[in-house]
């Protein structure tokens, strides 16, 4: 029994893919981009450096599990989606509710 599926390969370079923009897009926040954040309003926000290292770190955890999920389905995409749906919803909470602290 092969352990990779060629079923399997389209799904995993998928999920792999969105992980690697978010990490993409994590470090370009981190470096003080916050405006390409969803809701972000400059007149709300106290502490522009903080929101960008908070929501940067954040957003590389999540693209970085997203892209675990992608090799986890190489093996079983249900899994591996499992995986990725999850993380997705848990860590996107968590950063919109870690950010809020950074607003008026």
């Amino acid at each position: 029994m092969d352990v990779f599926s060629a079923s399997n390969i389209l799904p995993a370079i998928l999920l792999m893919a969105v992980g690697a923009l978010i990490v993409y897009l994590a470090r370009s926040v981190q470096r003080g981009n916050v405006e390409i954040l969803a809701g972000y309003d400059a007149a709300r926000v106290t502490d522009k450096a903080g929101l960008a290292s908070w929501a940067g770190r954040s957003l590389l955890v999540l693209g970085y599990w997203q892209m675990a999920a992608g090799l986890v389905s190489f093996g079983n995409v249900s899994i591996g989606g499992t995986i990725f749906f999850l993380a997705t919803i848990i860590l996107v909470g968590r950063t919109v509710i870690g950010a809020q602290r950074f607003q008026r």
